[in-house]
């Protein structure tokens, strides 16, 4: 079986989709993104890890900005404030 993991399928984030990241013959957890019997072929794709991870991260814990509810939630747009008011 032949398996890759392309460039643009090892992060979410562009920034740490470098191939550098890794230096050969480490175990890493990815998803199956594509799996040709035919070819011999399994494409590998830790982006895909993460968007299901996140996924049920949201499911389980709701919301992105479910956390914009809590009392520190605007603490830095305030100190912002505060900042701009001392200028």
């Amino acid at each position: 079986m032949d398996f890759q993991i392309k460039k643009s399928q090892i992060a979410i984030n562009a920034a740490d989709a470098r191939p550098s990241r890794f230096t050969g013959g480490e175990r890493i957890d990815c998803a199956i993104a594509e799996l040709d019997f035919n070819k011999r072929k399994v494409v590998l794709s830790i982006r895909l890890l993460e968007e299901i991870e996140k996924k049920e991260a949201l499911e389980k814990y709701g919301s992105e900005g479910s956390g914009k509810n809590l009392p520190f939630s605007s603490l830095s747009e305030d100190l912002k404030k505060k900042d701009k008011e001392n200028d």
